[in-house]
């Protein structure tokens, strides 16, 4: 007798450590699904004890949850027993417990035994579940079959407790990390959502930006043509009528027309460089230039004014500035004559000064510091913040007084910036002024080769010097090819006065009937016109098998955009004059390029 129990107690043993492996091997695994897991303990708990009923219940953050998560019973009493209160108070005593406990209704009268008589269960196990001192849960076996073996399952199930609870907490907290990593996830997609979602917004708002600053340009070089066409008009009837007998009361009206509409032409290219600056679109030229003689234009160009106030002029430039420098001559003087009209206009009596030094001397470059010092009515401390900003002056009295657009210092500050320079200055109110800029530019004599943006004819070659018919061969005839009709008579003045003999085309298809037809030395070309604008007839004319081909065209055009510029010597004409157009920059041009045609010949 004592053999066969020794056998059937090694077999429970057996059972009991394979389902311990089982549940090492097996439930770890499924960790991920907690009410997996119980069913499958329970599962197991039934299969080795022979116990019709097993609850598995677990704790959440101290407090019993049964009825949710692992309570897995027999199908027949799962409803009975998920409701029953007596389970619940079963569950808080075996928890409350240190050590496994076994119960039989036949023999016991406590209150275990009271309510599991009146779950009708007489043989029962309970094993709280726990961690060290961490209560974990509770396992609770109903009607067990054999009593003889009670006290082994109760050592076993003792030995088991930890494992299980560790299984359990195990599942339990992967779970609640599961429920963090999935309501992460689901923050995390929705926050792509939204990501994705600004990204697209933020493209749009970039492509409507885009379209919108497309816009500004295009609606600012169709004003810039719209308003440049008439002004060619006025300056240059006005230019031609000075030239005319006039009395001295004629003259002053005559005078006081050009003056308004050179200040009118002095607001639109500020707002056109301004536009073009805040655009990005500002492209510096590079050219070999002598910084002495920009000063000296720049001097010369004002010098009427200074005198006419009478106001004193002094300018110092360093004598090792007198090697050549490459750079943008243009920009340089639009700087220098910005801030020395400013230093005239705002200086009713005194002096001027200006200087330009080398700040310092670095291998094959050299930093320039130029300073503008005048005795003017000077700058308050207070507005001293607003100097630079874009359509601001010292005060609103100073644009009545004064005028301008409050442009100038703005574009002056973007130009030096982009030459690489700073730009400053001190004043204070009823004591002048002093506006100083820096740029560095490379020495001309250290550099083998320099590009220039555009092809520049020898134009001082040709200074001073008169090229009418007689200067050649035969007479030098233009093709002026113009739509508009005060364009035409303008032009055609100047071209008269400059000794040339002249031809009109209104559009580009009539040009090329008339290049055709007849032998011109240089074509001056508008480029907006119906039927044939300026570039589709440039391109025919440099694509043609024709003698004129090679003719020298030179554009004439109310729209000074960078991408305009370069699209007319890309396509092949030879050079550009802005309108309104001078008198005698016009006259140099041609001169430059009939000459320069006269040599290749």
């Amino acid at each position: 007798m004592s053999g066969k129990t020794d056998s059937q107690n090694h077999i429970f043993s057996r059972a009991f450590q394979a389902m311990t492996f089982h549940i090492l091997e097996k439930a770890l695994p499924d960790a991920d699904c907690p009410k997996a897991l119980g069913r499958y303990l329970t599962s197991q708990f039934r299969e080795v004890t022979g116990a019709r009923t097993v609850i598995i219940s677990h704790y959440t953050d101290g407090a019993a949850q049964y009825g949710q998560g692992l309570v897995c019973v027999e199908p027949e009493r799962r409803r009975t027993i998920a409701e029953s209160s007596q389970a619940v108070r079963l569950i808080r005593l075996i928890s409350n417990s240190d050590t496994p406990m076994a119960w039989n209704t036949q023999q016991g009268s406590g209150e275990a035994e009271t309510l599991l008589s009146e779950l009708k269960s007489e043989l029962s196990i309970g094993v709280p579940l726990k961690i060290g001192a961490i209560n974990v849960g509770a396992l609770l076996l109903l009607n067990l079959p054999d009593f003889r073996r009670i006290d082994e399952v109760v050592s076993l199930l003792g030995l088991m407790s930890t494992i299980v609870a560790l299984v359990l907490r195990n599942s339990l907290l992967f779970e609640k990390q599961e429920t963090i990593i999935q309501a992460r996830t689901r923050e995390l997609r929705d926050s792509n959502t939204k990501l994705e979602q600004s990204i697209l917004k933020a493209r749009e708002m970039a492509d409507q930006a885009k379209n919108a600053n497309q816009a500004k340009s295009d609606f600012l070089a169709n004003m810039s043509h719209e308003i440049r066409t008439p002004m060619n008009g006025v300056i240059g009837m006005t230019s031609l009528l000075l030239d005319t007998n006039l009395d001295r009361e004629q003259r002053d009206y005559v005078q006081t027309i050009e003056s308004s509409a050179q200040a009118l032409m002095h607001i639109i290219n500020d707002l056109l460089d301004f536009s073009k600056i805040e655009a990005g679109k500002m492209e510096l030229e590079t050219l070999r230039f002598d910084l002495p003689a920009i000063l000296k234009e720049v001097i010369d160009s004002i010098s009427f004014k200074i005198v006419e106030k009478g106001l004193a002029l002094h300018c110092s430039v360093d004598p090792a500035l007198k090697a050549p420098v490459i750079g943008d001559p243009n920009r340089l003087r639009q700087v220098l004559l910005n801030l020395l009209n400013n230093a005239v206009k705002f200086t009713p009596a005194g002096e001027i000064s200006v200087q330009a030094t080398i700040r310092q001397k670095k291998h094959d470059q050299i930093e320039i510091f130029f300073s503008i010092k005048d005795t003017g009515i000077g700058i308050p401390v207070q507005r001293h913040k607003r100097l630079f900003k874009p359509f601001s002056q010292v005060d609103s009295s100073t644009t009545r007084q004064y005028g301008g657009t409050g442009l100038g210092l703005a574009i002056c500050k973007q130009l030096v910036e982009v030459m690489g320079g700073q730009i400053g200055f001190k004043s204070q109110q009823g004591h002048g002024a002093t506006f100083w800029f820096t740029i560095t530019l490379p020495i001309a004599d250290q550099h083998a080769s320099s590009r220039a943006t555009i092809p520049e004819p020898d134009v001082a070659a040709a200074a001073g010097q008169t090229i009418a018919a007689a200067d050649y061969s035969h007479p030098a005839t233009i093709l002026l090819v113009e739509d508009n009709a005060i364009n035409q008579e303008v032009t055609l003045f100047m071209l008269s006065k400059f000794g040339y003999q002249a031809q009109v085309a209104a559009n580009g298809v009539e040009a090329l009937q008339q290049l055709a037809q007849k032998t011109f030395d240089l074509i001056l070309m508008d480029l907006q016109m119906p039927s044939l604008d300026g570039y589709d007839t440039t391109r025919a004319i440099r694509s043609s098998n024709h003698a004129y081909r090679n003719i020298p065209i030179i554009a004439m055009t109310a729209n000074t955009m960078q991408g305009t510029i370069d699209k007319c010597l890309d396509i092949g004409m030879n050079d550009y004059i802005a309108k309104p157009v001078n008198a005698r920059d016009l006259s140099q041009k041609i001169k430059a390029w009939l000459q320069r045609k006269d040599a290749g010949r």
